[in-house]
């Protein structure tokens, strides 16, 4: 059985995958309510003016995934950063895990008055699943428990 601290970093990091994947669809599937398409369509010298509401990729095209999908890069990276820690028997998350949540963050603050919030969750998910890496104490538990 796996040590509560590694079952939290596990869970933090499912939860982190999932706001992320979330929002890669979300950018792609959901019509943002301020954002529209005029359609005019002609009957008779009779005008009709239809809005219709665009998704945030139809909006400002496919180069908008690069911010949304960072954040669920740097969870595959914190992820397999902290596997490869835990295996070989190091301490703590390690530089790799913490500079892909550093940058999860710092987009985060960055985009503060645009997408910013909705990836802030992900930052502090990632912040907590960095924290629960294995301390020193905890790995002398899991080298008895394998030999």
């Amino acid at each position: 059985m796996r040590p509560r601290r590694d079952r939290l970093a596990i869970l933090y990091l499912v939860l982190a995958a999932l706001w992320s994947a979330a929002l890669v669809l979300l950018a792609s599937l959901y019509a943002v309510s301020g954002s529209s398409t005029s359609v005019v369509t002609t009957t008779d010298h009779s005008y009709t003016l239809t809005s219709l509401p665009q998704t945030l990729v139809q909006e400002n095209g496919l180069k908008v995934l690069i911010p949304v999908g960072v954040p669920l890069m740097a969870v595959v990276v914190v992820a397999l950063a902290l596997r490869r820690r835990r295996t070989r028997g190091l301490f703590g998350p390690g530089p790799l895990a913490l500079v892909a949540t550093s940058i999860v963050g710092a987009l985060s603050l960055v985009g503060m008055l645009t997408i910013g919030p909705f990836i802030l969750p992900v930052a502090v998910l990632l912040v907590l699943a960095c924290t629960r890496a294995p301390a020193r104490g905890s790995m002398v538990e899991v080298k008895k428990g394998v030999a």
